[in-house]
């Protein structure tokens, strides 16, 4: 087996006789078939031969460690009995084990001088404080060169289940710090060194000052920064930058990554803050408030790994064929390929190249700029404040209700039999449909009508993949391209081998019951295929999977906007208010005790038998490549709601419609804010029509607070208001 390295060389003297062999004109073949009849005719012995270099190289550039992994089919994070046979070492997974092991982790942050206005440089900034937790317990080393003096054991325990209780050790210089974290990173051997922005921080600073008092950090426990990677890493042990972490899968804004806003926003708390300019300050000044700032973000950072980072790294770990270092920091596309790769292999599929982009494009004999595929559909339809607790204006179509009512029996059937999977005769209740029934005719029979809203989101669960599934969609080859204006039609289903909607489909399994750590991978699927690198790349795929999605929710607003009020389309959903008489939930039991409950409002929109693939096929007899053809349809909508309040807000410059600028609020308990135009609890005028408009927006909010529901919400403003 070659390594990456040797891979690549080859392929570097391969590929350019591949692409020699690959432009042989058919003219050259031509000639030489008749110089082959020629010395046959004429009894030459020895007929002309070509001989023909490769046509090509595949998976030259697969790392070591992952083609061993998807060869072998190991993975971290899972138990092996190891055995020893002459020079081979035998790994045989352990199936009865699925407890998680338990390695010793270390979360450490470092606190070092810094000049004022200026960001702390490793060349002369010193190392005051190095506080760590290992396994729970928490340390602080302290460099009394810096802090003006000895600072005793101290706790910190922001919430009862984050418990910080912390032993510190007072050493003369900053050479004793070091050697002292050093000594302790020795005798404990933590398997997981965890830090928040480690890869540009700590470690690179911690690595420069050792190195500054003659001491090499990779000598003493292993780690090594990696400049051009802008990584720290070691051979025997992880190192998990929870910021790598917040930054690909948290969902949070980018605005608010930082240590201390995530705090809040995951675990729940305020930790400690001190202004930056304060801190060398405070140190000499003020010694316990800065050991205080220290063991916070120390605390911060363990439990923040402990709560969200381990157990995600870990169940992507057991899937996916590379190192926990790897999972945490390589992109989603990069997680789906491994997937696709090791799915491959099962089917003894060579994986393609990485897809290269041509040079240059052109369509009518004009050069393309740029191709691609149009993606979902978002728009706003309706914007404001929308509160269930205060009546709204319905204008509904009679003929809509009248339809629901008549197709009740089968779509009450449908949830049933197809999604309860329960057989019709079983039930025991069935007539809950008059209940159903009673409210769509009261609807029919009085159209227009204000009442209190029932406010919904109607989303489709993991719509791009399902799509995926229903259809049979993947970076099959054989296409058929028919430039019609601007529609292309693509052959992109498969059934001869279908790896890549097996991976898709195991990846759904998985996020039933891994959700958080698989939803990223999830939903990347058919993002994947867009990617310039991409091994399986394919526009068409993409464009079909976009296409679709928003074909169905296009469709579902048709019906909406005649029993309802459709506020917003997004990629995967529909916002809208219904009337507060629509039926809801019901619960139907059958003869066995078992209890089914169905949201009316998704069975309603009737998406399995709009988007079923009655095509479907599953192969059958291996051998004489025989299928069975079934319909397949797992594009579901799922009922999120009722709210008590949504904020549809508009475009802050010139007072539009804009998508995404959407709040949406279930159990309201924070206070008010109204931004610019907020001053000693008072709202001030404004000096235009737009800013009047928005000033009338913002009372309305205040009258949310005055009935007792108050919000949480920056509201933007434009212009500069006047008194």
């Amino acid at each position: 087996m070659l390594n990456q390295a040797q891979g690549l060389s080859l392929q570097g003297s391969v590929d350019p006789v591949s692409r020699f062999h690959h432009s042989i004109p058919s003219l050259v073949q031509f000639y030489i078939s008749l110089l082959n009849i020629h010395c046959w005719m004429n009894m030459v012995r020895y007929p002309v031969y070509v001989a023909y270099p490769p046509a090509d190289l595949r998976e030259y550039d697969v790392p070591y460690h992952v083609r061993f992994a998807i060869d072998n089919d190991v993975r971290c994070g899972q138990w092996y009995n190891v055995s020893v046979s002459g020079s081979d070492v035998l790994l045989q997974r352990r199936e009865d084990l699925l407890q998680r092991a338990e390695v010793h982790v270390c979360a450490f942050d470092i606190e070092t001088t810094k000049l004022p206005l200026k960001f702390p440089d490793a060349e002369y900034d010193t190392v005051m404080m190095i506080s760590y937790m290992i396994d729970g317990q928490g340390y602080l080393i302290i460099n009394r060169e810096c802090i003006g003096e000895d600072i005793e054991d101290l706790e910190y325990t922001p919430k009862p289940e984050f418990e910080g209780n912390f032993r510190v050790k007072n050493v003369p210089t900053e050479l004793d710090l070091l050697k002292a974290w050093f000594a302790h990173m020795q005798e404990v051997k933590p398997g997981i060194y965890v830090t928040y922005n480690g890869d540009f921080f700590d470690w690179p600073v911690l690595e420069k000052r050792a190195a500054h008092h003659g001491i090499k950090m990779n000598e003493e426990i292993g780690f090594q920064c990696d400049n051009n990677q802008g990584e720290c890493r070691a051979k025997f042990s992880c190192h998990l930058d929870c910021f790598a972490w917040v930054k690909r899968d948290s969902y949070l804004p980018q605005g608010r990554q930082g240590l201390k806003a995530v705090t809040k926003a995951k675990l729940g708390y305020d930790p400690l803050e001190v202004n930056p300019e304060d801190m060398v300050c405070f140190a000499m000044e003020q010694p316990q408030t800065m050991a205080s700032y220290s063991v916070s973000d120390a605390v911060a950072t363990y439990y923040l790994y402990m709560t969200y980072v381990h157990p995600f790294i870990f169940s992507l770990a057991t899937i996916i064929p590379m190192s926990p270092d790897e999972v945490l920091r390589k992109g989603s596309g990069t997680l789906c390929e491994m997937l696709l790769m090791v799915q491959a292999f099962k089917g003894n599929v060579i994986c393609p190249n990485k897809h290269q982009a041509d040079l240059e494009k052109f369509y009518n004999n004009r050069l393309l700029e740029s191709e691609t595929y149009i993606g979902g559909h978002v728009e706003c339809l309706e914007t404001g404040v929308f509160r269930s607790d205060l009546p709204t204006k319905f204008q509904l179509e009679p003929s809509a209700y009248e339809q629901l009512i008549g197709n009740l029996d089968r779509d009450l059937q449908y949830a049933i039999s197809v999604e309860g999977k329960l057989d019709i005769g079983s039930v025991t209740n069935y007539d809950v449909k008059d209940a159903i029934k009673q409210k769509l005719v009261s609807l029919r029979d009085h159209p227009i009508r204000e009442e209190r809203p029932l406010i919904y989101h109607l989303d489709v669960a993991a719509m791009y993949p399902n799509i995926i599934l229903t259809n049979r969609l993947q970076a099959h080859k054989r296409v058929v391209d028919k430039p019609i204006t601007e529609v292309r039609e693509a052959g992109i289903c498969m059934r001869e081998n279908s790896f890549y909607v097996d991976s898709t489909k195991d990846m759904v399994v998985l996020y039933d019951s891994l959700q958080l750590a698989h939803k990223s991978i999830l939903n990347s699927f058919y993002g994947y295929v867009m990617h310039k690198g991409a091994r399986w790349y394919s526009m068409e795929m993409a464009g079909v999977v976009t296409y679709t999605g928003a074909k169905i929710i296009q469709n579902a607003r048709l019906l909406v906007e005649k029993i309802g009020r459709p506020l917003e389309l997004d990629t995967d959903g529909i916002w809208c208010v219904l009337p507060g008489f629509c039926p809801e939930n019901f619960t139907f039991k059958t003869k066995a005790g078992k209890k089914l409950t169905i949201s009316y409002p998704c069975v309603m929109l009737d998406v399995a038998r709009n988007n079923t693939n009655d095509q479907y096929q599953t192969l059958k007899d291996p051998v004489n490549k025989l299928y069975t053809t079934h319909g397949e349809c797992s594009i579901e909508f799922e009922v999120d709601g009722p709210y008590k309040l949504l904020f549809r807000g508009t475009n802050c410059m010139d007072f539009t419609l804009a998508k995404g600028n959407l709040d949406r609020y279930k159990n309201i308990s924070t206070r008010l804010r109204l931004g610019p135009f907020e001053e000693d609890g008072l709202v001030r005028t404004a000096s235009t029509e737009r800013q009047r408009q928005q000033v009338l927006m913002s009372q309305n909010l205040l009258d949310l607070a005055n009935h007792g529901i108050e919000l949480d919400m920056d509201i933007p403003f434009s212009g500069s208001p006047t008194t």
